[in-house]
């Protein structure tokens, strides 16, 4: 074999060898799948970085920026995505396309949405958080106030230097 194969009569799509130990898959004359000399593929780029690099050609606010995943009868699937479905940015979020709702959303900046596209906090919560029993919510540096059920009661414990204060909002 020689340096390339291609589609007869379509000079856009085939195979070729580029370097020694490196293949590509082409079609419309565009590299869409590249194994390199170490075994990373490729796919939309030919600079594989990791084992698997991935890079989405869709650019500004478009639905397939990403890796979709589904499952083996079709009825659900997800994807993977950096950016928002209608947004031009750099999040990245667990889009859930049955739905066609996002789940999770990770802002470049560390925040974190769980039915929200915006968080404005580290974690932001659109809807109910549920702990089973014998779970705690601990709070503060050295996890000095937990509220917990233990299935019969309910729990407030502050064991903090300093006072337990609830205040209303009047």
């Amino acid at each position: 074999v020689g340096t390339a194969v291609e589609h007869w009569g379509d000079g856009g799509t085939g195979m070729s060898f580029p370097a020694n130990d490196i293949l590509s898959l082409k079609t419309a004359s565009s590299d869409r799948l590249y194994i390199n000399a170490t075994g990373n593929v490729g796919i939309n780029t030919t600079n594989p970085l990791s084992i698997l690099h991935v890079v989405s050609r869709e650019i500004g606010t478009g639905a397939n920026k990403g890796i979709r995943i589904e499952n083996y009868n079709g009825t659900q699937d997800y994807s993977f995505r950096t950016g928002v479905t209608g947004v031009n940015n750099s999040s990245l979020a667990i889009y859930d396309e049955t739905a066609g709702a996002n789940r999770i959303v990770i802002e470049s900046n560390g925040e974190v949405g769980i039915g929200t596209t915006t968080p404005s906090e580290k974690l932001e919560v659109n809807g109910n958080i549920k702990l089973n029993d014998n779970n705690k919510l601990l709070l503060g540096t050295g996890s000095d106030l937990e509220i917990y059920h233990d299935g019969s009661n309910s729990y407030i414990t502050d064991s903090g230097t300093g006072d337990l204060i609830i205040t209303a909002d009047n």
